[in-house]
């Protein structure tokens, strides 16, 4: 979120922004991009993706590799509950998630989705993959806690 910083104070103050998920993975550092954001643009909109609704926790690993984590999942029981508390960061900040009339005739409409590929039996998986892609393992959402199986 640093790199919000950069931008202008005043060159996009009549522009509206689609911010399209994957912001920050806690929400100390989202609520950070999005203050900065919506100082500088009209008006912002904002899809958390699956990065934003990520609950880490440190592990010994994350320590030794100086990884500065903060544990989340006291806070948060499942990847829906820090969902909840993103739009209500959102909503203090006055960041839109909901849809809203941007011009004469020109609509933002948000549309909140998320894949996982444990979405899709492991078996219709095998049959769908190349040889080669069958076993792998998809590590990016690992610490996406979706509150079923």
């Amino acid at each position: 979120p640093e790199w919000c910083k950069g931008l202008h104070p005043a060159f996009f103050r009549d522009d509206v922004l689609m911010l399209a998920g994957n912001i920050a993975d806690s929400i100390p550092r989202l609520r950070f991009a999005l203050t900065v954001l919506r100082s500088k643009f009209r008006r912002v909109f904002f899809i958390p993706g699956n990065l934003d609704l990520w609950v880490r926790k440190a592990t010994l690993g994350s320590i030794i590799r100086g990884e500065k984590v903060r544990s989340e999942d006291r806070e948060f029981v499942d990847s829906l509950a820090k969902f909840l508390q993103v739009l209500k960061v959102c909503d203090e900040l006055g960041v839109e998630t909901a849809p809203a009339e941007v011009a004469n005739g020109v609509f933002i409409l948000p549309l909140f989705s998320w894949y996982s590929r444990d979405f899709i039996p492991r078996e219709t998986r095998r049959q769908r993959a190349s040889h080669t892609d069958a076993d792998a393992k998809v590590t990016i959402d690992q610490w996406i806690k979706w509150p079923f199986p």
